[in-house]
């Protein structure tokens, strides 16, 4: 009479089992790590624009202004904002923070040479602000550049721009600038000599 089970069936139905059982436990991990974690695989509902390639997300200049200046942008609701800040030399060059707000215009706000307060600037017009943005395009394009040289200002620029929400700003670029001329980096000498003369300009009124 033939077996209704033989070794070989018995063997096949209990790993099989054996399988199941393993495959729900892992369904029930899983299960349970989501809804203690919100679950990795669900879509981020705010997510962080991303970086420029070349870009250090770190600050290495100032990192308490860099501090200030994007909780100042979260609290004027600006809409995007770059900032340049120094270190080094005697006195450093001054830190520069300018904010676009939702009018159009934009908030300068400077701490100057020398000083460890900041003060507020004469704001920039809608008009300029256009203007501005077209002389900041190359920005995001940009990667470090650091010459190596004895006592010189180290400069650091950010750019902050929305993320997906577009109710806050976050860092978009963040590059060091050191020792930057016209014929060696052209388009890091130009941001520099930008921000610097919104600075001055409006330092001098």
């Amino acid at each position: 009479m033939d077996q209704l089970f033989s070794p070989v069936s018995i063997c096949g139905f209990f790993s099989f089992r054996a399988l199941r059982i393993a495959f729900a436990g892992l369904i029930a991990v899983l299960v349970v790590a989501c809804g203690n974690s919100g679950c990795a695989m669900r879509s981020k509902s705010h997510q962080s624009p991303s970086p420029n390639p070349g870009s250090i997300l770190a600050p290495r200049i100032k990192a308490e202004w860099q501090k200030t200046f994007i909780e100042q942008a979260k609290e004027l609701k600006a809409v995007e904002a770059w900032g340049l800040f120094s270190a080094g030399g005697w006195v450093d060059d001054g830190q520069t923070m300018i904010f676009v707000l939702k009018d159009g215009s934009a908030k300068v706000e400077a701490v100057l040479p020398g000083s460890r307060e900041p003060v507020t600037l004469k704001p920039i017009s809608p008009a300029d602000v256009v203007l501005l943005r077209k002389d900041m395009a190359g920005l995001d394009g940009l990667e470090d550049h650091v010459e190596a040289s004895f006592d010189t200002i180290q400069y650091e620029a950010v750019h902050l721009v929305p993320v997906e929400s577009e109710t806050r700003l976050d860092v978009k670029t963040r590059i060091m600038i050191v020792r930057a001329t016209e014929k060696t980096a052209p388009k890091h000498f130009a941001f520099l000599q930008t921000l610097k003369a919104i600075r001055q300009a409006r330092a001098d009124q």
